[in-house]
C-alpha cells in the first residue's frame, strides 16, 4: 500500500469541462453535444467531434493519444484516439449523472465520480484488451 506522501507527489489531473494540454484545449458543449479541440496559440477550432450524448466530463493524456469524454446521463465512459478523435469502442459504464473525472497520469488510472459513487479504470489494461 502506498503512503499519502508518496500518493500526493504524483500529479492527478481534474477536469469537468476543458481540459489543457501540450498546444490544445479540449473543450465540451453540453448543449450542442461536441467536443471542440483549438490551438491554444489563438484559440481556433482545429477539430469537432460531434457526440450522440451529452458530454461532461472529459479528461486528455497525450502520452497515450487518449481523450476520454463521460456521457453525464448515460454514465459512460467514452474513449476516443487524441490526434485523430477516432473512436476506439471502448466504453465503461460508471454510473449516471456523471460528474467528474481525476486522472493519475503516471499509473494511467481514470477515477470517476458519479451517482453510484467513485470508480477507478485501469486504461493501459483497458486499451491493451481491446480487439484491433
Amino acid at each position: 500500500m502506498e503512503s499519502r506522501a508518496h500518493a500526493a507527489d504524483r500529479p492527478v489531473q481534474k477536469s469537468r469541462h476543458a481540459v489543457a494540454c501540450e498546444e490544445t484545449l479540449t473543450d465540451l458543449d453540453m448543449h450542442f453535444r461536441h467536443d471542440h479541440v483549438l490551438d491554444l496559440d489563438d484559440l481556433t477550432m482545429t477539430r469537432r467531434l460531434d457526440l450522440d450524448y451529452t458530454p461532461r466530463p472529459v479528461q486528455v493524456d497525450a502520452s497515450r493519444d487518449l481523450l476520454i469524454v463521460g456521457d453525464w446521463f448515460g454514465g459512460a465512459a467514452h474513449f476516443y484516439r487524441l490526434s485523430t478523435l477516432e473512436p476506439l469502442g471502448l466504453t465503461v459504464p460508471v454510473g449516471p449523472y456523471l460528474r467528474d473525472f481525476a486522472y493519475d497520469v503516471g499509473r494511467g488510472l481514470l477515477f470517476t465520480a458519479s451517482q453510484c459513487g467513485v470508480l477507478q479504470i485501469h486504461v493501459d489494461k483497458l486499451v491493451a484488451g481491446r480487439k484491433p
